[in-house]
């Protein structure tokens, strides 16, 4: 009795993030809703607003009882102040679900707050151990993390970027021109210099996403300026060569590893050896991303794609028709492949009439 117990203690502190989290999930849960693109390559945004996040908590209360300035004030101090990068990362995931969810005009009012949290979220630069530019010192200094948390932070910043593009998609451009050219410019900018560990990298994917939600947010004449910053990655994943092929292999020989990028199959074949097929999951998967984003801002982009960029995707679409390792990137390719037809027709009737 009256004795410290240390032990304890500490249990119970590293506990309180954890609970942070928990409390965290529910918020997730209850205004996540998946963003869809349907046939035409229209991008669905979740159906909103939230009646909850409307509703009067008092009909005579002046300020109708809204839950939502609390519940941004909360997720933003969390994601802003919390020294653990999984509570700041849950709180950029919770208010990433609600900003769709709430819509535009519940939004509008708090994007001039938002943002700049958001950006100060996105500084993870991070020296690499071979960057000549940084001394001993220096990297000593500036690089006392484990791998584990380079790639948290990397996680931390990659939801900002979604919860940046996410708001200017759902608020428009009227109430996000004061950013969007400079959230644009940094995106496209990210995409060119092409500094990403392989084509299937997370953080390439992100600001692929991030730049389907700044053309909703801009539209297409205010994006033209970007795209040969990024169209020639979107067609470089698109056609990627990442088909399935046999993998040298002699009787005896032990069966390659599976890796997060690769599979090996291993196809019997009676009175021969085994056939072992190689799949390249990573790059399949990018190639499949390349393909929804292409199709995702084709219509949109119409009337600033010129002749070059359609004949350059129409061979892409073609060639992927023929992929043999994956149904759904020969499913993208054919719905691509109808857009595509759609937009040569109404060119083509344009031209006529004019």
């Amino acid at each position: 009795e009256g004795q410290e117990h240390p032990p304890q203690t500490t249990s119970k502190t590293r506990g309180i993030p954890h609970v942070l989290c928990d409390a965290m999930a529910p918020i997730r849960m209850l205004f996540h809703k998946e963003a869809t693109i349907d046939a035409e390559g229209n991008y669905i945004a979740p159906s909103s607003p939230m009646p909850l996040l409307s509703a009067a908590a008092d009909d005579d209360d002046d300020e109708g009882g809204s839950m939502l300035p609390p519940l941004l004030s909360l997720l933003g101090q969390l994601a802003h102040d919390s020294l653990h990068n999984f509570i700041k990362r849950d709180a950029l995931e919770s208010i990433g679900c609600i900003i769709p969810a709430a819509g535009a005009e519940l939004m509008a009012p708090y994007v001039d707050e938002l943002v700049p949290l958001f950006h100060t979220l996105t500084d993870t630069s991070i020296p690499n151990d071979d960057d000549d530019d940084v001394g001993p010192k220096e990297k000593k200094e500036l690089l006392p993390l484990s791998k584990a948390e380079q790639q948290s932070r990397r996680e931390t910043h990659r939801l900002a970027i979604h919860c940046t593009t996410i708001l200017a998609s759902t608020v428009g451009f009227e109430h996000f021109s004061t950013y969007a050219d400079d959230v644009m410019g940094f995106i496209a900018c990210e995409i060119a210099e092409d500094h990403f560990d392989s084509t299937s990298s997370k953080d390439l994917t992100s600001y692929l996403r991030g730049w389907t939600h700044m053309v909703d947010c801009m539209g297409a004449d205010r994006v033209s300026p970007f795209l040969d910053a990024v169209m020639p990655k979107l067609l470089m994943l698109g056609g990627l060569a990442c088909d399935v092929e046999e993998f040298p292999y002699d009787a005896g020989d032990d069966l390659p590893s599976d890796t997060p990028d690769e599979k090996y199959i291993e196809v019997p074949c009676l009175g021969k050896h085994p056939i072992i097929l190689k799949v390249k999951v990573g790059e399949t998967q990018a190639k499949l991303n390349g393909l929804v984003f292409l199709r995702a801002n084709l219509i949109k982009l119409e009337t600033v794609l010129d002749d070059h960029w359609l004949s350059s995707l129409a061979s892409v679409t073609l060639e992927g028709l023929a992929f043999k390792s994956s149904p759904p990137v020969r499913r993208e390719c054919a719905s691509l492949l109808r857009l595509l037809g759609d937009v040569v027709v109404r060119r083509t009737s344009s031209s006529s009439s004019s």
